[in-house]
């Protein structure tokens, strides 16, 4: 786990961030979402905002982490990671309503987004908090 964590320490700071939003982008806000069809039960399109945003707030901690692994990442860092994840939700969902993309705008989704951004921020904290750095 420890070889993993710093897998990315050699890319820029953000890069793997800018990558996953740049991922999540192009599946929420394609119209057609890149031939990807998550209807396979019902409620499956929120498990995947989860799975992305809670994917988007690891990589966020990951990259604040790089600064410095002598100790895990703050409390107050993690309720940023968790805001601006949950900011950037909201912010799709309003894409979405507003650009043509053939997307629907869905509270749910906000909130499926919220959660997932909150379960990869504590995922990562637990993780960091049992591997020696």
């Amino acid at each position: 786990m420890k070889r993993l964590l710093h897998l990315f320490d050699k890319w820029p700071r953000f890069m793997l961030s800018v990558v996953v939003l740049i991922a999540i982008l192009c599946l929420t806000l394609d119209g057609d979402a890149m031939g990807v069809d998550v209807g396979l039960f019902e409620g499956s399109d929120k498990l995947a905002h989860a799975i992305m945003f809670a994917g988007l707030s690891v990589v966020l901690c990951l990259d604040l982490q790089r600064a410095d692994w002598s100790h895990g990442i703050s409390w107050t860092r993690s309720v940023l990671v968790f805001a601006v994840a949950s900011i950037i939700g909201v912010a799709v969902e309003f894409m979405q309503l507003y650009m043509p993309t053939g997307r629907s705008f869905e509270v749910g989704d906000m909130i499926a987004d919220a959660v997932g951004a909150l379960v990869g921020t504590l995922i990562f904290r637990l993780i960091l908090r049992h591997v020696d750095h």
